[in-house]
């Protein structure tokens, strides 16, 4: 979604999201307690993220933009927020 307030600022903000599911499976090797044993596991898991950033231009050669984004995911139990400032 972007709202332009005019040919110098302009505001971008969206969303996206996924269901994931990720197997996993290893052999355990035949020297191990369980020899020639495999272990297998089937993940299900849920991904988002959120961005916002702000794009304004100070000249006709010179623009700046402003942003954030954060993920978040249940498979890895975290959060990551990332700040965003890239010039042209």
């Amino acid at each position: 979604m972007t709202f332009d307030w005019s040919g110098r600022f302009q505001l971008t903000a969206g969303f996206d999201g996924a269901r994931e599911r990720t197997q996993l499976a290893k052999l355990i090797p035949p020297s191990g307690a369980f020899a020639g044993g495999i272990f297998s596991a089937e993940l299900p898991g849920t991904r988002w993220g959120v961005f916002a950033e702000a794009d304004t231009a100070f000249a006709p050669h010179a623009r700046a933009m402003l942003g954030v984004r954060t993920d978040s995911s249940t498979l890895t139990a975290g959060r990551t927020t990332d700040p965003r400032l890239p010039s042209a």
